[in-house]
């Protein structure tokens, strides 16, 4: 998955079914998309308008003992379809339909449908946040504000939550979000986990617009119904995935105060996305669920994913992964990570950008990740990159000088990487053409105690692996004649 184009993804998994059925001409494909168009605006024009701001009670976890307190929100309409309950000939008014929306200045993994009692009018002019502005009532339908036309100006320009796409111009990220502005898939299982998706993943046509779908845990198939993935778990021989295991390491998690923590083991497996196609693309279809930042695309075959997984009698269970290029021009290590939503806040974010690293050092090849990160990776690497410097500077001791260079040896991140997280601490100041480390020990600890220890760490002695030698692989496809 790259913002560049290059892919993860296939066109074949974006095939519909019934390739032998006769085939219409173009002029009817036309004709039908556009009544099929003509019906769809004749339907929702009893609607609030598509831009229209409203206001819409939104349950947050504050509260005493984290219970959800009903916040009013300030939100944008996105789109708007008939109740699931109504047939759509007798949509008349706006309370027969549920409307998606964006709230305001918030990241768009928020972005969902709301019924219509959740909702109320929004008047720019009279902003009924404000305390001394009594609440309206639904009962009139919003006029369009000019301002907020999604154009500019008014309200609509600090609207969206911009972090993440950083190196994307205004056309293209004009067009991301009208790609991907709505959610077609709202839930996923997998194993024996429910998970609410965040963004838009590009699923073939016959999966879109569906509650939920279903995913094998092992070889990520995924199914329109229950009882497909039901008869697939019966044939479905898969434990692991299909690639070749680089690192397993058992560790203990939980426990403190003498008590006895829980056994966990991890293994780490590396997987091309040359000889596992199919598995890869379907990895990428799950992983864009909760990836904004990204796009896909055609082909995995430049790739090798990484994936962690945690080991038990019934097989490997996928908590999240990360790919790299086989051969990047621009020395990236990385080009997507994820750890999947149920696996989250328990130290494998931190472990795979570790391993990462360490996969950079094997190489001798310093590196970084591919921009733009998200904003969770984003706060994962800054934290990340501060514990690593900062423990390694201390482990230094007494030492008059250090280089950047040897900094970078010994960690695997770029000098530009370096220079910036220690300028973002206060810790790296330039004076007298040269730079000159600053490093109180309150201070050390201080940025310590904020950033926090990873919670897993990678012993490198557990990792069986070469690096991969794009060259030479070209060299013996080209000599046995198959480029």
């Amino acid at each position: 998955m790259r913002q560049d184009g290059k892919s993860h993804s296939s066109s074949k998994a974006a095939a519909t079914k019934g390739e032998g059925a006769p085939s219409k001409s173009g002029a009817q494909k036309r004709d039908h998309a556009q009544m099929t168009k003509e019906k769809e605006a004749a339907t929702l024009s009893a609607a609030w308008p598509v831009n229209t701001y409203v206001l819409v009670h939104l349950p947050t976890p504050t509260g005493h003992g984290g219970c959800p307190k009903d916040s009013l929100r300030r939100a944008k309409i996105m789109h708007a379809r008939v109740r699931a309950d109504l047939p759509e000939d007798q949509a008349k008014s706006p309370s027969d339909f549920d409307y998606y929306l964006h709230i305001s200045k918030v990241n768009r993994r928020l972005d969902d449908w709301f019924k219509f009692d959740k909702m109320l009018p929004y008047d720019a002019n009279k902003d009924p946040l404000h305390p001394k502005h009594p609440i309206p009532q639904p009962s009139k339908k919003p006029k369009p504000n000019p301002k907020q036309d999604g154009k500019g100006g008014g309200e609509s320009g600090d609207d969206t939550d911009e972090s993440g796409h950083e190196g994307m111009d205004r056309a293209s990220l004009a067009q991301h979000k009208q790609v991907t502005k709505l959610k077609t898939v709202q839930r996923i299982l997998i194993g024996k986990h429910e998970l609410t998706t965040w963004y838009f993943s590009p699923f073939p046509k016959e999966f879109c617009n569906r509650d939920m779908i279903y995913f094998c845990e092992f070889c990520l198939s995924f199914f329109r119904f229950p009882v497909e993935l039901e008869h697939h778990m019966k044939r479905c021989r898969m434990r692991h995935p299909p690639g070749d295991e680089v690192y397993r390491d058992t560790i203990t998690v939980g426990g403190g105060g003498g008590r006895g923590g829980t056994e966990r083991t991890l293994s780490m497996w590396e997987v091309d996305g040359f000889l596992a196609r199919t598995w890869c693309e379907n990895l990428c279809f799950l992983a864009k669920l909760f990836l904004d930042h990204k796009t896909l695309a055609f082909d995995t075959a430049p790739f090798l994913f990484y994936v962690l997984c945690e080991l038990d009698d019934t097989g490997s269970h996928i908590v999240g992964y990360f790919s790299k290029e086989k051969e990047s021009k621009e020395g990236y290590n990385l080009a997507c990570i994820l750890t999947l939503p149920h696996h989250q806040r328990k130290g494998y974010g931190k472990f795979l950008i570790e391993f990462s690293y360490l996969l950079s050092r094997k190489e001798e090849k310093p590196g970084s990740p591919e921009k733009p990160l998200s904003d969770l990776g984003r706060t994962s690497y800054n934290s990340w990159w501060t514990w690593r410097l900062l423990t390694l500077l201390r482990s230094l001791g007494s030492r008059d000088s250090v280089t950047l260079e040897e900094l970078s040896a010994q960690t695997g991140m770029i000098i530009g990487d370096i220079e910036n997280t220690l300028k973002a601490i206060d810790c790296l100041k330039y004076t007298g053409g040269r730079y000159i480390l600053a490093l109180p020990p309150k201070l050390v600890d201080f940025h310590l105690r904020q950033v926090g220890r990873p919670t897993i760490p990678v012993d490198p002695n557990k990792l069986h692996w070469s690096p991969f030698r794009y060259a030479e692989v070209l060299g013996n496809a080209g000599a046995a004649g198959v480029i």
